[in-house]
């Protein structure tokens, strides 16, 4: 099972009372549900099947198990696992990831992002069809966010789809971030080559 995610604590004031002293506030931690370890996103593609889930793990360096995502493909037609492999940030928590793969088995993936300092954002990252097994790219934000996440319905609206009427290799990603005490979803585009 995936820890719940981390995000920055908040000041909790009692009374209604004003910050006089130390005395009347304390600091409060929310957690971002992470949900269970079930499969979150799929994509089949020429007899390999890619499947990501939120999974639990130590980053390297890191002193504490933290969410992360799992990333596992398996090779249809020989029954086969041909990768298998958690993705995790020291100090951060990753979770709800979804992927497509374009025309040439490059994987597109978004999924979101918080620590100690970072309000729930999204990352996105690819994974060329050439790249070392069991690795992707350096991830970059998408979006970041600016309050933390308060209801355990965080992670319902990720998504990533190959564009068929591009000519480049694109897959569209949508994510959902936190800009005020609701959700916010954003939607963005990445081009593979």
């Amino acid at each position: 099972m995936p820890p719940d995610g981390i995000q920055p604590t908040t000041n909790l004031r009692r009374n209604g009372q004003c910050c006089n002293s130390t005395a009347s506030e304390h600091m409060q931690e929310h957690l971002v549900s992470t949900g269970d370890s079930r499969v979150l996103s799929s994509v089949w593609y020429q007899g390999k099947l890619w499947l990501t889930f939120n999974d639990g793990c130590f980053a390297n360096g890191d002193v504490k198990s933290r969410s992360c995502i799992r990333i596992i493909q398996l090779d249809t037609t020989t029954s086969r696992v041909i990768q298998d492999f958690d993705v995790a940030a020291v100090g951060s928590s990753l979770y709800y990831p979804s992927l497509s793969t374009d025309r040439a088995g490059n994987l597109g993936i978004i999924f979101g992002y918080s620590s100690r300092s970072v309000h729930p954002s999204l990352l996105v990252s690819m994974r060329l069809a050439k790249d070392i097994p069991n690795t992707i790219e350096q991830p970059l934000i998408l979006q970041l966010g600016s309050d933390n996440a308060l209801s355990n319905r965080y992670g319902d609206y990720f998504a990533a789809f190959s564009d068929p009427s591009s000519e480049h290799s694109t897959i569209w990603v949508a994510g959902q971030y936190h800009a005020m005490k609701t959700w916010s979803t954003y939607i963005g585009r990445l081009y593979i080559h």
